[in-house]
């Protein structure tokens, strides 16, 4: 262990003073100023607190040991820098030198004129601190921003809007594993655009991507915006998460069945204790698939409970 100084504390200003001796030591040895600013205040309230208990005084020592710079007193280490490379022992006989003859008690007015000079570099090294914090916040809010958007654009499709497949498959599973922990209603609703090949090899597909997004404008017009998860799962195929009763699930599945002039089948299944994302989604599937079975245009309500037959409702 190399002591590159001694310094007595007796007053607030003395620890200011010994702030700005770490700084100096911390450039002189070409550790990283910035961190030992960041750690400095925190050894300040240490210093306070042993000066406030029963000892009038207490001297501080500033010492390198293994590539760590350390402040030591009472039997107390704090750690202010690691990983500093060792000077040389010329080098370090210099710089004990110097911080020997900065540290020996000046006379008033010196002292009073020093104790202003660290009061300063304090104060602009902590402005300097908290500016730079400040910009690595902004720069991590740009780039949650940045990364938000990102992952907007990978689970939204593109022709209408809605959430894609992906997000669909995250979506459930986390509302799943949501709803074990804390039940609240919620239904799965599947609809599928009764004969879309029909009117895509009829009309064109130009046509077709019309009616995918009116089946989409449809969806969000009926469910709760912000509440409500409407996607778009496969070519003529999508899906509602809607946190609501079987009632509200009926009244949002007739109101697109009305806006699509009937055009649209739909299946829905409502959450049950111990419910898969599988389980949930084979009920919703089974339901529209009863729906397509009986005439298509129509709504298909999966029981409440696994024994009971669909029914379906015109």
């Amino acid at each position: 262990m190399a002591c590159l100084f001694s310094f007595p504390i007796l007053t607030e200003p003395d620890i200011q003073r010994l702030a700005v001796l770490i700084l100096e030591a911390t450039d002189r040895l070409k550790g990283p100023v910035f961190s030992s600013a960041i750690r400095i205040p925190q050894l300040n309230i240490q210093l306070r607190q042993a000066l406030a208990s029963e000892q009038a005084s207490l001297t501080v020592s500033l010492s390198l040991e293994s590539g760590s710079l350390q402040a030591s007193w009472q039997g107390y280490t704090f750690l202010l820098l690691s990983g500093i490379r060792p000077p040389g022992s010329k080098e370090l006989e210099k710089l004990q030198q110097d911080f020997k003859d900065k540290s020996q008690t000046s006379n008033p007015d010196l002292l009073r004129i020093q104790n202003e000079t660290i009061r300063k570099k304090l104060q602009l090294a902590r402005e300097e601190a908290q500016k730079e914090i400040r910009t690595i916040e902004q720069q991590l809010l740009h780039r949650k921003k940045e990364l938000d958007l990102y992952i907007k654009r990978a689970e939204t499709d593109s022709l209408t809007g809605l959430f894609n497949r992906g997000a669909y498959d995250r979506l459930l599973h986390e509302t799943i594993r949501q709803l074990q922990y804390n039940p609240r209603p919620f239904s799965l609703i599947f609809l599928d655009l009764d004969y879309f090949k029909e009117v895509n090899d009829t009309f064109g597909h130009a046509y077709g991507d019309e009616v995918l997004r009116s089946m989409a404008f449809a969806m969000r017009t009926a469910i709760r915006e912000g509440q409500d998860l409407a996607c778009r799962i496969g070519g003529d195929e999508f899906a509602i998460l809607l946190f609501a009763d079987t009632e509200q699930a009926e009244r949002i599945a007739r109101s697109i069945l009305s806006d699509m002039d009937r055009k649209v089948s739909i299946g829905i299944a409502v959450f049950e204790k111990n419910d898969t994302p599988e389980i949930l989604a084979h009920k919703a599937d089974q339901a529209l698939y009863h729906a397509k079975e009986n005439g298509r245009g129509r709504i298909s309500m999966a029981g409440t409970s696994r024994e009971r037959q669909l029914e379906y409702m015109n």
